[in-house]
């Protein structure tokens, strides 16, 4: 697809906060904690849904985090980032961050994770939170570029005001990044160049009902693909993609080999409100090198870096499926 035909945007916000308390995040949990925190803060303060029967089509939380009419098939319209790995217990007086990530319509809610953000901090999070740890206060909300530096600060420290956000990424900007990362970086037509995915928290994926445990590009890239146009439908209105050009991707997408492999599987669990139960969260972690000629790189760099920015695989609401990509 061409700059003018790919409809997807997102908007990345960061919350830059500071423990009252001990806050213990729960290691690969963060995101699944931190989540758990904002949307329950959400229902409690902006759904007026009786319990337990939500109404997409009516209240604007349930569309956003419990939609769920076509199972499979729908794709929520944020994700979470939780913070790097964080020591076993960030300690009072310490900073941390993490993000929310929302595409197309999604960035209406903007406002539930703001609002929901700043009273997290004053009900806690985490493990401990029960006996008065967890607490930490919102100090600055950014939005950031994902795949850059550009900053824009859109709640400045003990300021009320949200400012609207100024910085969204779109598909202009990322075909103009993957131009720029094949002119300076792999500047010649008949090279065979290398790329690194680094894969920052569980990358989560289901391939003919079975866990993928080997980081696999074409499997990767196939889930990918789809992941981003099918948030591009449900959330920016963009038509289906061609099947000719899909299947031309995914064959250009099969000649990308693997040469080094340093992942492992992180076995994680978390809690469903929904569902009444402990769920399966873990996935790969690690790295991956991968080898290709330019010219596969050249159609496929756009989408990985929307992947970078939109997270892959499966709870991607409980901070999975964050990677970053290394030009090597």
């Amino acid at each position: 697809m061409s700059n003018t035909d790919f409809p997807l945007t997102s908007l990345h916000l960061e919350f830059i906060c500071q423990a009252t308390t001990p806050v213990n995040l729960g290691g690969w949990q963060a995101g699944a904690n931190l989540r758990g925190a904002l949307t329950n803060i959400m229902h409690r303060s902006a759904c007026s849904c009786p319990p337990g029967q939500p109404d997409p089509q009516h209240c604007p939380v349930c569309a956003l985090i419990v939609a769920n009419e076509h199972p499979g098939q729908e794709r929520r319209g944020y994700a979470l980032v939780p913070p790097p790995m964080p020591s076993e217990v960030i300690r009072a007086g310490e900073r941390f961050s993490f993000g929310v990530g929302l595409v197309g319509d999604a960035q209406q809610q903007l406002l539930f994770f703001l609002l929901a953000g700043m009273e997290a901090g004053e009900q806690g999070v985490g493990l401990g939170r029960e006996r008065g740890q967890g607490r930490f206060t919102l100090h600055e909300v950014w939005a950031v570029n994902p795949l850059g530096d550009e900053r824009d600060c859109i709640r400045a420290a003990g300021e009320a005001l949200v400012h609207e956000p100024a910085l969204m990424l779109t598909h202009a900007y990322v075909q103009a990044l993957a131009d720029q990362i094949l002119q300076h970086a792999w500047p010649g037509e008949d090279l065979a160049c290398r790329l690194e995915l680094h894969f920052l928290t569980p990358l989560r994926l289901i391939e003919d009902q079975h866990r993928l445990k080997a980081p696999d590009f074409g499997l990767i890239f196939e889930h990918l693909l789809k992941r981003i146009d099918q948030l591009a439908r449900q959330y920016c209105n963009a038509e289906r993609r061609p099947m000719d050009e899909i299947l031309a991707l995914q064959a250009q997408a099969n000649e990308v080999r693997l040469v080094n492999v340093n992942t492992r599987w992180v076995d994680v669990a978390s809690g469903s409100a929904r569902l009444g139960r402990k769920v399966e969260q873990g996935g790969l972690v690690g790295n991956a090198v991968y080898l290709a000629p330019r010219a596969s790189w050249r159609a496929l760099l756009p989408w990985l870096l929307w992947g970078k920015a939109t997270q892959l695989g499966k709870m991607v609401v409980k901070g999975n499926g964050l990677f970053d990509l290394k030009i090597l």
